[in-house]
């Protein structure tokens, strides 16, 4: 009689058991396979630095007198989608491009910018090859804890061949340059890119305004 209800005992334990694991099991794998709904892109300091619409022509005019333009071919930002499948998940991961085309006849400008679950994850911004990393855009300007590509200044105001252009960041190359490429550039709150200097000679030029 003592071992029928000893092992009756032990098959009550072994099937609660089971039971508990599979619930556990179930819950588990439920939430680690829900998709997850992720955002469209946004960041208001990225509208704000750069407040470009594509097709417009935008002119630059170099201490030379020669006039030089950009124009954006496209604007691209991410939409909101679902993340993961019925068997997992993933983070949000969203992004947005602003670019002139690498075969632009003018000015050959990109900036770009990722978010990782609503945090921003890097951005950067190239004009004719010269290019600048950070870690996001701030109320002055890109803020970057070490870019090995160059460092930047803020400035309440700068005059440029002639021309006053408030709340601007100024980005400075450190690296080697060929001396056909650009030393610095300079980007206006609510401008965009509003100067660029050329190494070879420091000829600067200066958005029209």
């Amino acid at each position: 009689m003592f071992a029928i209800t000893a092992l009756l005992s032990i098959r009550r334990t072994v099937a609660f058991t089971t039971i508990a694991t599979f619930i556990i099991i179930t819950t588990l794998f439920s939430a680690c396979s829900s998709p997850k709904s992720c955002p469209a892109f946004s960041d208001p300091e990225l509208e704000t630095w750069f407040p470009y619409r594509t097709g417009h022509q935008y002119y630059f005019r170099g201490s030379n007198g020669v006039v030089d333009s950009l124009q954006l071919t496209a604007i691209d930002k991410s939409t909101p989608y679902t993340s993961g499948n019925h068997y997992e998940s993933f983070a949000c991961s969203e992004g947005a491009t602003l670019t002139s085309g690498n075969n632009s006849s003018g000015v050959r400008f990109n900036v770009s910018e990722t978010e990782v679950d609503g945090q921003i994850a890097q951005t950067e911004i190239s004009v004719d090859g010269m290019y600048y990393f950070a870690t996001h855009l701030s109320d002055t300007g890109y803020v970057s804890s070490n870019s090995p590509y160059g460092h930047t200044v803020y400035h309440p105001s700068v005059i440029l061949n002639g021309h006053t252009y408030n709340q601007v960041q100024e980005i400075i190359s450190d690296d080697a340059r060929p001396a056909d490429l650009l030393s610095r550039i300079w980007i206006g709150k609510n401008q965009g890119l509003v100067g660029y200097e050329f190494k070879n000679g420091g000829v600067v030029y200066a958005l029209e305004q």
